[in-house]
């Protein structure tokens, strides 16, 4: 069976994470990738690209605070700045 081994009660087979054959390493560097790298990177990207258009929103629109509707959209969008500072830069807290 190369580098699989039979699971805990005997139903399935998995991976032999410790073994130190080509197969596995490829197997293990390819799991990283594509399961953890590129999902992370396209959360990171999508959440950055969404904090800079409302940067961008914010700095060109002219702040009149006294106008109930630009007050609104103002805290609306320093919600939604601050939640998305939380989701990148806390990440490690949610997993605890």
């Amino acid at each position: 069976m190369g580098g699989l081994l039979m699971s805990g009660v005997g139903a399935s087979c998995s991976i032999k994470w410790e073994g130190l054959s080509l197969s596995i390493t490829r197997y293990n560097i390819v799991i990283l990738i594509f399961v953890y790298l590129i999902p992370v990177t396209i959360m990171i990207t999508i959440n950055l690209n969404s904090y800079f258009v409302i940067l961008k929103r914010r700095r060109r629109a002219s702040i009149n605070l006294n106008a109930p509707h630009t007050l609104r959209q103002y805290l609306i969008e320093r919600r939604i700045t601050f939640t998305v500072i939380l989701i990148i830069g806390n990440k490690s807290q949610f997993e605890k």
